[in-house]
């Protein structure tokens, strides 16, 4: 890991191997030093559906999170890293509501298919405020999946931020104790 003044926006500012420096060692340093950017980390050799993450970090606090997960092999399936799943689980959505809302999106044109959330809340499915708690929940467990990562890279770019996808709005340490407590869970049910 290697930290110097800060470099112009855009640059990075930190970046190392996952294999030296844990995630829960880059995270607590970022929120010590309040800064305002965004850490982009990828895994190493396959690692599941989860490939990338870049979380956007703004005094102290991870603002949001955007992943780059892979194509699911099964669209019409209830995938736990993807956002239909996590509806599913949560007891939101129902698999047979989920997966007619998936199939009757495809059929709408790329260039005038809405994300999956905003989707389910135009047909009525879920609520403004289920769409949100969703997105978050999303957001905490790719988070959680990205901490436990034993191999890849990091790479940290102070600078404004962009829109992230997943909301978050936690601070750094409390986000990272809660991403910790769903890797227990997980190992737990496996």
């Amino acid at each position: 890991m290697s930290a110097a003044a800060p470099p112009p926006t855009g640059h990075p500012l930190l970046a190392g191997w996952l294999q030296a420096f844990a995630l829960c060692e880059v995270l607590p340093w970022l929120a010590h030093r309040r800064e305002e950017g965004v850490l982009t980390v990828s895994c190493g050799p396959p690692a599941g559906a989860l490939r990338r993450v870049e979380i956007h970090i703004r005094d102290g606090v991870a603002m949001g999170l955007r992943a780059t997960v892979s194509p699911p092999p099964d669209f019409l399936r209830a995938h736990p890293d993807r956002l239909g799943g996590v509806f599913v689980s949560r007891g939101t959505l129902d698999v047979a509501r989920l997966r007619y809302a998936l199939a009757s999106r495809e059929l709408l044109a790329p260039a005038r298919r809405p994300r999956l959330g905003r989707f389910l809340e135009i047909q009525g499915f879920i609520a403004a405020p289920d769409l949100h708690i969703g997105l978050a929940a999303l957001a905490r467990r790719h988070l959680a999946t990205a901490l436990g990562w034993s191999g890849g890279e990091f790479v940290y770019r102070p600078g404004s931020l962009g829109p992230p996808c997943l909301p978050l709005g936690e601070r750094l340490p409390r986000l990272m104790l809660q991403c910790a407590q769903a890797l227990d869970e997980r190992s737990g049910e496996g």
